[in-house]
């Protein structure tokens, strides 16, 4: 490396000098840089992957639970509308203009 009018300099660089993965630089005008490739097996990318997200037992419980109370209010909501249609069409009366008036409270409530 020519420095300094042709003088040949040699310039270590050790850990202060060091910028890992994804590290920004500031207040800088200039950088001399060297890419130093150490491979996956470094220290830095065998972290680098996503963690996975832990649960308790109880929240694996309480997912649970939650899952199953949702399974029941559809399987109840499904037979109380089925239900609902067979008593309005059981309850119901034609009046003399031909409209259903005995069973038609449950349509308002």
């Amino acid at each position: 490396m020519a420095l300094d009018g042709g003088a040949n300099r040699t310039i270590t660089i050790d850990n202060k000098q060091l910028g890992l993965r994804g590290s920004n630089l500031a207040n800088t005008n200039w950088v001399i840089g060297v890419v130093v490739y150490t491979g996956k097996d470094s220290k830095l990318m065998l972290n680098y992957g996503h963690s996975r997200y832990k649960q308790s037992r109880i929240e694996k419980v309480v997912n649970i639970i939650c899952v199953y109370l949702v399974v029941l209010q559809a399987i109840l909501c499904l037979i109380m509308a089925v239900s609902s249609g067979f008593y309005v069409s059981l309850n119901a009366e034609l009046s003399s203009d031909g409209v259903r008036r005995k069973a038609e409270y449950i349509f308002f409530t």
